[in-house]
């Protein structure tokens, strides 16, 4: 997944099978930003943040979708990925970052949810401090790969 940095436009972060890369001069170079932390190393979705440009959120796994019991963490930087935290921790277990969702609310910026792959879905009104699962109903083994919030 590629994100481009909504203040500038040479500003890239990818999250790939094999971790989490910035570029700051249009991709001619990149930085591993999820060396020396304790972060999963398998990355899925990613979320830059439209008015600060030093928040990334993004999720990660232990091992590839393809993994059984793939346990997977939601991370939040505030200094452009230099140090992560995991956020999200009262939602553990979840898995297979393959097939887990995560989007801001276009409106909101404080606003985000994710999607699991055991098709629950959940909400943080607080910049990803606080989560709680949404009653939604989604069919068993609803892995939600994509959301998407409308204006």
């Amino acid at each position: 997944m590629v994100r481009l940095s909504f203040q500038d436009p040479d500003s890239l972060v990818v999250s790939t099978g094999d971790g989490l890369y910035r570029s700051d001069d249009c991709g001619k170079s990149w930085r591993r930003l999820d060396r020396g932390y304790r972060m999963k190393k398998y990355f899925g979705p990613v979320v830059l943040h439209p008015h600060e440009p030093n928040i990334i959120y993004t999720a990660a796994s232990v091992a590839p979708p393809s993994g059984a019991t793939n346990e997977s963490s939601i991370y939040k930087s505030t200094d452009g990925g230099t140090s992560f935290k995991e956020v999200a921790t009262e939602i553990r277990p979840l898995y297979i970052v393959g097939w887990n969702a995560l989007v801001m609310d276009s409106l909101d910026a404080e606003s985000l949810y994710f999607g699991a792959a055991d098709g629950k879905l959940y909400s943080s009104s607080d910049s990803g401090e606080k989560w709680h699962k949404l009653d939604v109903e989604l069919p068993n083994e609803g892995r939600i790969r994509t959301l998407a919030c409308a204006p």
